[in-house]
């Protein structure tokens, strides 16, 4: 018999919570919204809202107050901030 954390309200989750066996998980329902790392926390998606002007090059992260842009396969960010290319 799994425990219902979402039912019993001991989640952490700040808008939708979804019951899983011996878990939950939590998603968002707010418009605009999308999950932080954290797994349980809102954060508006700058992301998709900024992703028509296509600002980051190769990787966008969510900030609470903004996005800031990343790279991966070491890479780093070029000084325009949008752009990624290879260290000196």
């Amino acid at each position: 018999r799994s425990y219902d954390e979402c039912s019993t309200y001991t989640h952490t989750c700040t808008e939708e919570c979804l019951d899983t066996v011996g878990s939950f998980m939590c998603s968002c329902s707010s418009p605009g919204y999308t999950l932080d790392a954290d797994g349980t926390s809102c954060i508006y998606d700058w992301c998709s809202e900024n992703a028509g002007n296509s600002h980051c090059r190769e990787t966008c992260v969510n900030l609470p107050a903004g996005f800031e842009c990343a790279c991966t396969n070491n890479f780093e960010l070029a000084p325009d901030n949008r752009f990624c290319i290879l260290p000196d």
